[in-house]
């Protein structure tokens, strides 16, 4: 009877064998199964990043439209209005420098005048005033 009970236990150890892979298999699935289930939630995060980047580069866009549109409305404002008055400030600028060396070389023409003739003008006021 030595090998029925030799046989029941080599069943005994098959059996146990069997039920440590099916528990290994199990717990193997139910990890898999967690594994998958954080790689679709990370999936999951990054689709829903990648849509809110989508959405910020179209914002971006739409922004970077308006900007352009605005910058060309200030130019053509600037050409049409500002460039006119630009341009007729600096001949009134230059005018008025004219003006000033005009006057200033009318001036100097004056006072070296006066300067060259002195002698006579002080002479005249002299005789004028009878003062000798």
């Amino acid at each position: 009877m030595d090998e029925p009970d030799g046989i029941s236990r080599s069943l005994g150890r098959v059996e146990g064998t069997l039920q440590q892979l099916i528990k290994s298999a199990e717990e193997d699935r139910a990890s898999a199964a967690d594994w998958r289930r954080s790689i679709y939630h990370l999936l999951q995060d990054h689709a829903d990043e990648i849509g809110k980047l989508r959405e910020d580069v179209v914002i971006v866009g739409e922004i970077s439209t308006q900007a352009r549109e605005h910058a060309k409305k200030i130019e053509k404002r600037l050409d049409e209005d500002i460039s006119p008055d630009i341009a007729e400030w600096r001949k009134i600028k230059a005018m008025g420098m004219g003006m000033f060396a005009l006057v200033g070389l009318g001036g100097a023409i004056i006072a070296s005048t006066i300067a060259y003739f002195w002698d006579v003008i002080a002479m005249a006021i002299r005789s004028g005033l009878k003062i000798h």
